[in-house]
């Protein structure tokens, strides 16, 4: 490359593909820990004045718009360049379905804020 360093190509060994391919057929059998600081927060805040409560819920909402946009926007881009680039249409479909599931699960996870939002606003 010009004005740039060379670039380096990396690829798997025939070794970390059989792993790899062991590790994917192995169905998981139980869901992983979550860890959710905002939620934990929340959880306690029961003694705090609303606007503080408010705080945290509109800065988590601020934080989920900007992640569920990445997902709709830039995130959906690079998996069609990708595609596009390299014509990987197989594993294009997989990384759109999880890309999917990110969206969903941010376009939940604000819902529920706008909900929650609306809730402590009503409380005494």
């Amino acid at each position: 490359q010009d004005g740039k360093p060379d670039r380096r190509r990396y690829s798997i060994t025939r070794a970390g593909r059989e792993l790899l391919e062991a590790w994917l057929a192995e169905p998981p059998t139980t869901l992983p820990p979550s860890k959710n600081a905002a939620l934990l927060k929340l959880f306690f805040s029961g003694s705090m004045e609303n606007e503080g409560i408010l705080r945290l819920l509109e800065a988590q909402l601020v934080l989920h718009r900007e992640q569920l946009k990445r997902y709709e926007g830039e995130t959906r881009q690079i998996i069609e360049d990708t595609v596009e680039a390299t014509g990987l249409t197989r594993e294009g479909s997989m990384w759109e379905l999880v890309r999917e599931l990110g969206e969903a699960h941010e376009r939940a996870y604000v819902d529920w804020l706008e909900r929650a939002i609306k809730r402590v606003r009503q409380l005494p």
